[in-house]
């Protein structure tokens, strides 16, 4: 797995993705990405969150989105990227480190540098 999936997958959970009756879920947008082109504002919310057609194209959004904020930022950390997403408080930096922590089995924290999660794990 990309470590970066696990990033991707653990802002997911904290948009509660998971229920289908949840603003991620229905705009199929599990990172609540906002439109920032005039492209992309075609098919967004009034709140400018990007509309996508299915599961695949925003995760795919949202794991691209990670990788080259990571490949630009790579001594930034984690509750970096985590606040970039919405997610900076106390409470979601430490449920995101927790999911990071089990689904890679490595020890993270929200200070561990972005460069790590450019890595696969095994």
């Amino acid at each position: 797995m990309k470590k970066i999936e696990a990033v991707a997958d653990a802002i997911a959970s904290l948009n509660e993705y998971s229920d289908p009756t949840s603003k991620a879920y229905t705009l199929r947008n599990p990172g609540l990405l906002k439109a920032k082109s005039l492209e992309h504002l075609a098919s967004a919310t009034d709140e400018c969150l990007r509309v996508f057609s299915c599961h695949q194209a925003g995760y795919k959004a949202l794991t691209d989105l990670l990788r080259k904020h990571c490949e630009r930022n790579k001594g930034n950390t984690l509750l970096s990227v985590l606040s970039e997403h919405g997610h900076g408080n106390q409470f979601s930096a430490r449920s995101a480190v927790d999911f990071i922590r089990r689904s890679t089995g490595e020890n993270v924290d929200e200070n561990t540098n972005l460069k790590f999660f450019l890595g696969y794990t095994e």
